[in-house]
């Protein structure tokens, strides 16, 4: 991800107005009256700086005054299509958010990054939807990884510690914001080889002045795609290392299996009732949301602006659709919903016997180029094709260089 400064208490609270006010005001999206009062409840980083001191809760009740003065003057229709945002506005910020998070052994953030970093972390209401997003989703994706990529070992998952955190891009430096996504992530890997501990922190980016509605609701799909693909990332010997941008394997096979898991936890309800708080509210349209990032990272939107790597990226989904669709064939017996369950098993598993085999960048290379031919070939082929190929897939992986090169003889 970009570079991203630690966020401050003054974009915090502007992130935290924009989280509580944007769902509020989506059924009047079309009315550019409500796009003022929207601006003028959520204010800038730059207004806020100058009151970094200013707490929270104070903020939200300083800024609800300031919109209901400002609604005061609009006509009688405008009043009467915005007046029940602003009461519902009026509801969510009238609790005490900073002293409830504080409770009896915490701090109110004062603009203090060690306390507030502490504070956040380990209470945070503002951001209680995301933490809600979040927890929800490394739950389910996590056990998926035990019991389908790891054969339940729990012990390996449950190793791979990690905690997130928020940053703030920085002043908007455009005239106009763009269609572009106003959140990213990255995570960053802080192994100990000596104590064999192994954490990684996941940072959130955001552009808090410009952050819209979509934008929010890709929040909980950064969060899978950072879980699965990086955090989730079965160590070798050695400290992890992030992947390399153009990683056909982490960053295009992987982004599509946390893209799958995600689609049979939301779409799907394959693992059971979606939890209570952000995602169950707006379940749909997170998971429209996901795909409506993936779209824009891949260049198939118009008007996208994809990364250099998306060719290198789209290589992987497509290895990884390939092999899922072989998988899918071969199973015997079952109706579709059965065997789609199965095939995405396997895949999982496959995925993460490669990584425990302790793959150079070559090897991750080859494996997803050679698995995209030979799962095309074979699921044309002879049944002797398909069983040679789906022993080998569904087998351990004692030596990488031997597996590669029977996987090579399958698509051939």
């Amino acid at each position: 991800m970009e570079t991203a400064s630690h966020m401050g208490l003054a974009p915090l609270k502007v992130f935290a107005a924009r989280l509580i006010a944007l769902p509020l005001f989506v059924p009047l999206r079309s009315r550019m009256t409500a796009a003022e009062v929207l601006r003028r409840f959520c204010s800038t980083v730059a207004a806020e700086e100058d009151r970094s001191n200013q707490t929270l809760g104070a903020f939200l009740a300083q800024q609800l005054t300031l919109t209901e003065r400002y609604c005061r003057a609009l006509t009688s229709d405008e009043q009467a299509a915005v007046g029940p945002v602003l009461a519902r506005l009026r509801t969510a910020v009238s609790g005490a958010i900073c002293a409830t998070c504080a409770g009896a052994q915490g701090v109110v953030c004062r603009n203090v990054q060690q306390t507030d970093d502490v504070q956040i972390t380990h209470g945070g209401l503002c951001l209680r939807d995301l933490r809600d997003a979040h927890e929800h989703l490394v739950s389910r994706l996590g056990e998926r990884i035990v019991h389908w990529g790891r054969v339940g070992d729990a012990s390996l998952t449950a190793s791979l510690g990690h905690v997130w955190g928020t940053a703030w891009s920085g002043a908007p430096v455009r005239q106009q914001p763009t269609p572009d996504p106003k959140v990213s992530a990255g995570t960053k890997f802080w192994d100990d080889v000596a104590s064999g501990r192994r954490q990684a922190q996941v940072q959130l980016g955001v552009e808090v002045d410009e952050l819209d509605w979509p934008s929010a609701l890709m929040i909980p799909w950064l969060f899978a795609h950072e879980f699965v693909c990086h955090v989730q990332q079965t160590p070798a010997a050695l400290a992890r290392a992030p992947c390399r941008p153009a990683c056909v394997f982490f960053e295009g096979w992987m982004d599509e299996l946390a893209y799958l898991l995600v689609q049979a936890d939301l779409a799907s309800g394959w693992f059971g009732p979606v939890s209570p708080g952000f995602i169950r509210e707006h379940r749909q349209a997170i998971f429209n949301a996901a795909q409506q990032y993936r779209a824009w990272r891949y260049g198939q939107i118009p008007g996208g602006n994809p990364s250099v790597f998306a060719p290198q990226w789209l290589e992987g989904v497509h290895a990884a659709r390939a092999v899922l669709a072989f998988f899918e064939a071969t199973v015997p017996d079952g109706d579709e919903t059965e065997r789609r369950k199965v095939a995405l098993a396997r895949l999982t598993a496959l995925s993460f016997r490669v990584q425990g085999a302790s793959p150079s960048e070559e090897q991750l290379d080859e494996v997803v180029e050679r698995c995209l031919l030979a799962a095309e070939q074979a699921i044309h082929g002879q049944d002797d094709d398909k069983v040679r190929l789906l022993r080998l897939l569904t087998e351990s992986i004692p030596d990488l260089g031997n597996w590669i090169n029977r996987l090579r003889a399958c698509g051939t």
